[in-house]
């Protein structure tokens, strides 16, 4: 409208109330104030607010149209209610303490709610304010009353969205940060806090290089530098961040450049992730499929020493018997019986080397009793003592009331003197040597971070020398069989891995923790024996002069069926022989010999020993038995232990031996 347009509008309306108009304000007589208000109505016809005039008696003189557009009712219902019915209930008190405020002749601004016609509340910014006359006297009251209700709604919104935002940001485990184009904290969330340590107050301000090292810092530079110069959110993969109690973790951060209302940078906006329990986890997973790897590999080298064992068993039987049969047949003062001795010693050295490879394949044959490990020690302390000679000094410390374990005597005895050499080896210019025993409760958590254990209670052998010590690589073969970092000639690199053996085979667990020039440690844990009581070692019976009776002899390696038979003859036994298990079953079937004792091999083609044994029993019960191998798997339960009452004679073995072994087969000794 332009202001002639209005200037014509003022003089229609003014020419309406019934007094002259004059072009000239200057020389204009005064108007009253409710002359005005006929002006204000053609004026504000067209406005979306709502004007109301009161006069001082509170009686409403005008309200524009738009009152009816607002609330839906009409005009005229204005003068049948108090203007307090078309509020808000929860506004009437604040609505009558501005009404009355207002009458005094103060402002009021505030926000409240209209109900329309159709009972929705609209919001509606106030401004009243006393109307006064031209000599400054309050002559009534104006009212202006602004719909607000969409504003409202977009500010509720708004609130919402902050708080639904920072309902996030305080919850969240990520940290969530930002800074300023100096790097200083201008935000930080609770996670933020808990990950760095600080409080909120010394965070803001503080700058990132204060929670970085020296590379961290440089790192998070170049990666601020490159979101400022290309406006491109950054991913930081993996750094180190100091806490304020000086531990470090590890993070993870993506960063976005924060821009102002006109475009510009100014900032940073960081989403921080700690992944130190994810990297332990990481960490302890690889250790874990490494120890997996090294188990794996250890039951492939054992599996392999152990079927080489057993072909070199089976020779060595052979060599070993001839060289008794002809000793047998040779005077001493022989000049060939020297050579059948070195032949003898050779074989004997070799039967050793066997015999450790059976042990760290876990082939080994044993006998388990219930023992006392520390009487067992206290026992072996001297032998220890010449072994690790006069520059090395010997502590054993046990502890009291130690659980017992099943254990074979002999075994845990090539433990203690395997671990002694390798700790006096250790030490050339001397040293100590210390052994401990502990009772030990392994628990589940122990356990899911130590492949191969399991929980429950152990007796622990602790053996520890202050030594040389050895590194990461040597510490990863340290089990092997034939691994030695000692000279050639001067050891077989087989006592450690038959420590290895012997404790696996016992269902036991080893570890060893070593550092280059502090010393190390082997950690044994054997499962507690509920059994009572140490068993008595028995006497040897005295054997008689020759032996009687008639042995079957079944076995499929020509040559040791051979030897055993020709050792057999010698000792005064009648002999029968076969290498074919199903020829061996006729000679009961057909019933027509005597036999007194079955002499077989444990692993033969179409049938292993024990079949054939289960078999002739079917036939004949209680047949006599003696079971011979250079390892066995069929005659041994859980990994070697012996069945009750079985007969075992392990391959090589001497004609004193066998004499021994078929004796007590036939006499069920």
């Amino acid at each position: 409208m332009t202001k002639k347009d209005s200037t014509k509008k003022v003089q229609k309306a003014y020419r309406s109330s019934g007094k002259p108009v004059r072009e000239s304000s200057h020389y204009a007589t005064p108007l009253s104030v409710w002359d005005c208000a006929a002006i204000l109505e053609t004026l504000t016809d067209n406005s979306s607010d709502v004007i109301f005039l009161y006069d001082m008696d509170r009686h409403l003189r005008y309200v524009t149209p738009s009152f009816k557009a607002l609330t839906g009712y009409s005009i005229a219902s204005l003068r049948k209610k108090h203007f307090i019915n078309y509020f808000h209930p929860d506004d009437s008190e604040i609505m009558l303490y501005a009404w009355d405020r207002v009458f005094s002749g103060r402002e009021y601004r505030g926000r409240f709610r209209f109900i329309t016609k159709r009972k929705a509340a609209k919001w509606c910014s106030a401004l009243w304010k006393p109307l006064l006359d031209i000599r400054g006297r309050q002559v009534g009251v104006i009212r202006k009353e602004e719909d607000i209700t969409e504003r409202k709604q977009a500010e509720t919104a708004l609130l919402e969205s902050e708080e639904k935002y920072r309902t996030i940001l305080e919850t969240m485990e990520e940290g969530f940060y930002e800074l300023d184009l100096r790097g200083n904290y201008t935000f930080v969330n609770n996670a933020a806090c808990r990950q760095f340590g600080y409080e909120y107050d010394e965070f803001i301000g503080m700058n990132y290089r204060r929670i970085a090292s020296a590379e961290t810092a440089r790192h998070l530079y170049e990666v601020f530098h490159q979101v400022f110069e290309t406006g491109e959110p950054a991913l930081l993969m993996d750094f180190e961040v100091i806490r304020k109690d000086g531990s470090v973790r590890n993070h993870l951060n993506n960063a976005v450049l924060i821009r102002d209302s006109s475009g510009q940078p100014k900032g940073f906006r960081v989403l921080a992730r700690d992944i130190t329990e994810r990297k332990r986890a990481e960490a302890e997973k690889s250790k874990l499929e490494q120890q997996l790897l090294q188990a794996q590999k250890m039951e492939s080298v054992g599996r392999l020493a152990g079927g080489v064992a057993h072909d070199y068993n089976n020779m060595l039987s052979v060599i070993l018997g001839y060289v008794d049969l002809i000793k047998n047949n040779l005077s001493s003062d022989d000049p060939f019986f020297k050579n059948v001795l070195e032949i003898e010693r050779a074989a004997l050295h070799s039967k050793d080397i066997t015999h450790k490879l059976l042990a760290f394949s876990r082939k080994e044959i044993i006998a388990p009793k219930s023992l006392n490990l520390n009487g067992l020690i206290a026992g072996t302390q001297k032998t220890l003592i010449r072994l690790i000679g006069e520059d090395l000094e010997l502590y054993f410390h046990p502890v009291n009331n130690l659980w017992k374990i099943k254990f074979d005597r002999s075994q845990m005895e090539q433990i203690l003197v395997n671990l002694a050499v390798n700790a006096r080896d250790a030490m050339p210019n001397g040293g100590k040597l210390t052994i401990e025993t502990n009772n030990i409760r392994l628990d589940e958590a122990y356990c899911r971070v130590h492949l191969g254990f399991s929980p429950g209670d152990y007796v622990q052998l602790v053996v520890s020398d202050d030594g040389a010590g050895m590194g990461k690589d040597t510490l990863a073969h340290v089990f092997e069989p034939f691994f030695t970092t000692k000279e050639t000639g001067k050891g077989t690199g087989l006592g450690l891995a038959t420590v290895y053996g012997i404790v696996k085979q016992n269902d036991g667990f080893i570890n060893v923790y070593s550092e280059p020039g502090r010393g190390t440690t082997f950690k044994i844990y054997i499962r507690r024996s509920m059994e009572e009581g140490d068993v008595t070692e028995e006497t040897e019976e005295a054997l008689p002069a020759s032996g009687t009776g008639t042995i079957l002899v079944v076995e499929d390696d020509d040559m040791v069926r051979a030897m055993t038979i020709e050792m057999l003859e010698v000792i005064g036994y009648t002999t029968l022989s076969t290498g074919n298990p199903l020829e061996a079953l006729s000679f009961f079937e057909r019933g027509d010999t005597h036999i007194d004792l079955v002499i077989t091999d444990v692993v033969m083609p179409k049938m292993s020993g024990k079949e054939l044994i289960d078999r002739i029993e079917a036939i004949r019960p209680g047949v006599k038995a003696l079971f011979m191998s250079g390892y066995t798997t069929n005659v041994i339960a859980d990994r070697g232990v012996l069945k009750e009452g079985v007969h075992f004679i392990q391959k090589p073995f001497s004609m004193s031996d066998l004499t021994r072994k078929a004796y007590d087969a036939i006499n069920d000794r």
